[in-house]
């Protein structure tokens, strides 16, 4: 999860992200993501896998398929 919201915080356009936790290791794990680096190669493996979906502006992501 700390790869999945360092990907997220990373992305143009997103300024904050909502997260809980339900346990104090949670809420340490969502910390330390912001020290996780995403490098060149991770970030471009990373956006093909979200290839399917379309920015829907306002409206949020699509999937396509």
């Amino acid at each position: 999860s700390q790869l999945a919201l360092a990907w997220l915080l990373a992305r143009p356009g997103v300024s904050s992200a909502i997260v809980g936790a339900s346990r104090p290791e949670q809420v340490l794990g969502n910390i330390n993501a912001l020290n996780v680096r995403i490098g060149h190669d991770l970030a471009v493996a990373l956006e093909q896998l979200s290839a399917p979906f379309i920015d829907g502006g306002r409206f949020g992501w699509y999937r396509l398929d």
